[in-house]
């Protein structure tokens, strides 16, 4: 069966990369669930797509819902070891790998040199100033694939942050990239709390939603009010939260995170 952990994408990954960093990434991948939620082998691999879809697409950046499509001109300078761990991480990226997929990308990412060596090519290839956004976010894939053997600590929170420069890159071309955006607010809200990064993410985050209204809606969009609600809450402004999610289930008034969140809040006689 297949394994629905996946599908949580870069989020976790971030996540346990700014804590201790256990191998998991982020989102229905929008509102993606929390690691104890995640189930096998999804737990084995990090459990992660950085780009929000499915998974989300690696092709416009390690977070959206389409598997990455390599250019036929990259494609050639590969390695037939690189390209098929590149095949790999856009099935896993993307949702679309079975188990054994899922497995074999781990596999080679711990056993082979070959993201290291693909990593090397592609920094060398993609300055941050390059005005290129697929090789952006292409890269920021490579660097949360990197955390899945990275070790616990320092490391991870080194790979994650060269992500974050990149998505901030994107952004700087592009202000209404809503899948870099979305990494970017996703990836602060993750910090531990003394590291005091609940405010900045909110900031992100309401960047988001300005973004995503201007977009037709799509169903991962609802997950920004959730996760809007839930820092809200942490810091302690129970009326934004709720104006969050009223908010949100003014667009999405179907969605079952919203409205069971929603319901919870209800019982509070919150008006």
């Amino acid at each position: 069966m297949k394994s629905t952990g996946i599908k949580i994408g870069i989020g976790i990954i971030i996540v346990m990369a700014v804590f201790i960093g256990a191998m998991k990434l982020l989102e229905s991948r929008d509102d993606r669930r929390p690691p104890e939620e995640i189930e096998e082998p999804a737990q084995a691999i990090g459990a992660v797509s950085p780009r929000g879809g499915a998974a989300e697409t690696p092709n416009v950046g390690v977070l959206s819902g389409e598997a990455v499509e390599i250019p036929a001109s990259v494609a050639a300078e590969e390695t037939d070891e690189e390209s098929e761990l590149l095949m790999l991480m856009s099935k896993v990226w993307s949702g679309a790998a079975s188990a054994d997929e899922e497995f074999e990308f781990l596999r080679q990412l711990r056993e082979s040199d070959a993201i290291n060596d693909i990593i090397k090519d592609r920094e060398q290839k993609t300055p941050v100033g390059l005005e290129d956004i697929d090789a952006q976010m292409n890269l920021a894939d490579l660097y949360v694939a990197k955390l899945y053997t990275a070790n616990v600590g320092p490391e991870m929170g080194l790979w994650a942050q060269k992500a974050e420069e990149r998505w901030r890159a994107v952004l700087e071309m592009d202000p209404n990239h809503w899948q870099a955006q979305k990494n970017v607010a996703f990836s602060l809200s993750r910090y531990p709390d003394f590291l005091n990064k609940t405010g900045a993410s909110i900031s992100e985050y309401e960047k988001l939603v300005t973004i995503q209204e201007n977009m037709e809606p799509q169903p991962q969009h609802a997950g920004t009010y959730l996760a809007l609600y839930r820092l809200y809450e942490r810091r302690g402004d129970r009326g934004n939260a709720v104006d969050a999610l009223k908010q949100g289930l003014g667009q999405f008034p179907e969605n079952s995170d919203l409205v069971e969140q929603w319901n919870s809040v209800s019982t509070l006689n919150i008006p």
